[in-house]
């Protein structure tokens, strides 16, 4: 198995340490960690033939021990890494008694600001300029502490998103808008296609080159679901184990939060989605874009997503995120 080196690391400093290792001992953040553990957690038990149970009590202690236990409970571990931590994504709300649990690709920073904004008027006055996420999350985010304490009684609520849309969106907003802007990747998005470039033998500078869009979808169904990038993990990972109040589709969130005092009216006729904005159009995929480099795309040329996937790709994304595809059923519902 060719590990990330976050993911070694970590397997090393598991493996090295005698006593079991507790949050105190991790030199990453929990977001980082979870799928890795438990990637870590589920391998050992299929090749030592050993429980999930026996495992997480030879290896773990304190209250990293207590958190592997609540999220095995809920269905969230023994999963090879296809998981999240929970706490790292529930935005409390105590005014509104509200749980925003939120997705990345999914408005969340819409979402954020407009939730924020209705509990208080003035929030984006402690909101430090290019540190939107950084500043929401250190106020509103659930502490595990929190977490653990036990649930408060508030209304749950998640925003769901096409899966497909959603990984095209991410593309088009990752790796071909910074190149068509003419600005630099993300810092993470810049080492993924450094990786990528590697692992492919390219001979290119990513903040010229980036990826085609079919390179992205071979990148993704060749990375190991511990390694899986939040912004395009799959939904299922993000929800497992929680019962909902209320999951939306996104297209219909900003409505529901208006009309249950959740957000302003003013907000009504805004869209939620501050990317290209388009949308996925089933059976009409064309694959126009599906093979070109950034450099090659004209970002007013893009009338809908479906001009990037090709019916390989479709299939291949359609088997990769089915859970999520599964999940759309129940926005209806629940």
């Amino acid at each position: 198995m060719n590990f990330t080196k976050e993911t070694a690391a970590l397997f090393n400093q598991i493996n090295s340490i005698s006593k079991p290792v507790t949050l105190g001992d991790l030199n990453c953040s929990l977001a980082v960690a979870i799928p890795r553990i438990d990637y870590y957690i589920t391998s050992k038990c299929y090749a030592d033939s050993v429980s999930y149970q026996e495992v997480l009590d030879d290896k773990f202690g304190g209250g990293l021990h207590k958190i592997l236990t609540k999220y095995k409970e809920l269905g969230r571990l023994g999963n090879f890494g296809n998981t999240t931590d929970l706490s790292t994504y529930i935005f409390r709300l105590h005014e509104l008694k509200l749980d925003y649990h939120w997705i990345p690709k999914n408005a969340c920073t819409f979402f954020k600001k407009v939730l924020a904004e209705m509990q208080d008027p003035e929030v984006m006055k402690d909101i430090v300029p290019g540190k939107f996420h950084e500043g929401m999350n250190k106020k509103y985010t659930v502490t595990m502490q929190e977490y653990l304490a036990g649930d408060m009684a508030y209304t749950k609520v998640c925003i769901l998103r096409d899966p497909i849309e959603r990984f095209v969106s991410c593309y088009v907003d990752k790796f071909l808008k910074p190149i068509s802007d003419n600005k630099p990747l993300e810092g993470f998005i810049y080492s993924i296609v450094k990786n990528y470039y590697s692992k492919e033998g390219i001979n290119a500078e990513p903040n010229v080159r980036s990826i085609s869009f079919v390179e992205f979808v071979y990148l993704i169904l060749n990375t190991p679901e511990y390694a899986t990038n939040e912004h395009w993990r799959p939904q299922s990972s993000f929800v497992k184990g929680i019962s909902f109040d209320k999951i939306i589709m996104q297209n219909d969130a900003l409505s529901w939060f208006i009309d249950n005092d959740y957000a302003s009216s003013k907000y009504k006729n805004k869209r939620a989605n501050s990317s290209l904005g388009k949308s996925f159009n089933y059976g009409e995929q064309n694959a126009k874009f599906a093979s070109f480099l950034p450099k090659d795309i004209m970002i007013d040329q893009v009338q809908d997503y479906s001009q990037f996937v090709d019916e390989t790709s479709y299939l291949l994304l359609s088997k990769y995120y089915k859970e999520d595809i599964a999940l759309i059923g129940d926005a209806l519902y629940v």
